[in-house]
């Protein structure tokens, strides 16, 4: 069995990003929780017609890892951008509702209004929603693997990766893709927040350039992360995947933070 050091080392590493922010951001405002439940739902959600669509591909294409890697990329991509649109529905009713309350009882400074509106703003609920899907998609790429070294003989090492034991390979691969997971689903909800239609029908009509970049620089990157692990079919592939996964991962950092936050923080302070 692996020690007990290396298993709970490598664990903390892998949920360290969505356990963090589910704690410190989430887990005492119940809003924010029933966010981060719905968002880990909607992933299980996209895995469930993933594997379904598998299915039904035929045999010579369920065995390229390309068509079994760029489904699952699409699907991830739709059931995000349904929640989204699913949530500021959601809360344009209540804040509907809350105007109206605050207009019957001649009071619009009421306290619980305004600490509702600061927990539902659109930037923490992107993070709350990004820390579910990617605390769901941590589960189910690493949890297994952990479980299962805890109870096997020794420690796992793969061709694929024979400088360091595989615990260690997957857990830094699940941590790139918990934070990547939370920015792509910023990404999905500045995207639907330059929409000016809040239907699932018309949304890709009279689209924004700002939406446009943000949902292809989305689907784009998190492709391109999905396949770059087709290298660890390789001796040693993970010295090619890690290099890549992380310099995807600072480049739309570096996009979310350079062109996506500026113009969001604006948006915030003109409404508010």
């Amino acid at each position: 069995m692996a020690s007990a050091v290396l298993l709970i080392g490598c664990g903390l590493f892998a949920f360290s990003p969505t356990l963090c922010l589910l704690f410190l951001l989430t887990f005492r405002k119940a809003t924010l929780t029933i966010v981060v439940t719905c968002s880990a739902f909607s992933f299980l959600l996209s895995s469930l017609f993933s594997a379904a669509f598998h299915l039904i591909l035929p045999s010579i294409l369920r065995s390229s890892p390309v068509f079994l890697l760029l489904p699952s990329v699409l699907f991830q991509f739709v059931f995000r951008l349904f929640f989204v649109k699913l949530y500021r529905k959601v809360e344009n009713a209540i804040t509907r509702a809350i105007s109206l309350h605050e207009r019957e009882v001649g009071d619009t400074s009421l306290t619980e209004s305004i600490k509702f509106r600061l927990e539902m703003n659109d930037c923490t609920c992107g993070v709350a929603a990004g820390v579910g899907y990617g605390l769901m998609h941590t589960v189910m790429m690493y949890g297994t693997l952990l479980a299962s070294e805890g109870q096997s003989v020794g420690t796992l090492y793969q061709p694929s990766c024979n400088i360091m034991p595989s615990i260690v390979n997957s857990a830094i691969m699940a941590m790139i893709f918990s934070v990547l997971d939370i920015i792509l689903m910023l990404l999905t909800f500045y995207a639907v927040k330059k929409s000016s239609d809040f239907g699932f029908r018309n949304f890709f009509r009279g689209s924004t350039k700002e939406k446009n970049i943000a949902l292809t620089v989305s689907i784009l990157a998190h492709a391109l992360a999905s396949l770059s692990t087709i290298a660890n079919q390789m001796d040693n592939g993970c010295l090619v995947t890690l290099p890549i996964l992380s310099a995807g991962l600072f480049g739309i950092m570096f996009f979310l933070a350079t062109k996506v936050i500026p113009v969001w923080s604006k948006i915030e302070s003109e409404e508010h």
